[in-house]
């Protein structure tokens, strides 16, 4: 039987299983904290507070939570896909930036959806 070629050690292997499961619970947190974000929208404007007020308060929630679910996270894993690359470790450089690309359209797939579920109450 022929012997395969191993694409990633195991110390890849930890790195990558860490960072899916560092943003799989980030993930869950961005779902709670959207509807969250979006349901204290509706109460404000339920209870009569003026829509510039709601505006900007969301503006600030919206811009903590990218900060918070998207910009933070995403340095550790673009430091270490720049450290791959620089180590020649192409399949890892690409896995750990296919990784970010999900976690960051699952976000945003789920602010839409959270978004237009508030809009179609």
């Amino acid at each position: 039987m022929k012997e395969t070629k191993k694409v990633f050690s195991s110390k890849d292997i930890g790195i990558l299983g860490s960072y899916s499961s560092f943003l799989a619970l980030l993930l869950v947190a961005t779902i709670l904290a959207y509807r969250n974000i979006f349901d204290y929208m509706v109460e404000l404007f339920v209870e009569g507070v003026g829509i510039s007020t709601i505006e900007v308060i969301f503006i600030i929630l919206i811009i903590a939570a990218g900060l918070a679910f998207l910009v933070l996270p995403s340095i550790p894993i673009i430091m270490s896909t720049g450290r791959a690359f620089k180590e020649s470790n192409h399949a890892l450089a690409w896995m750990l930036i296919f990784i970010l690309g999900i976690y960051i359209f699952a976000v945003i797939s789920q602010f839409a959806y959270t978004l237009l579920e508030e809009l179609l109450k």
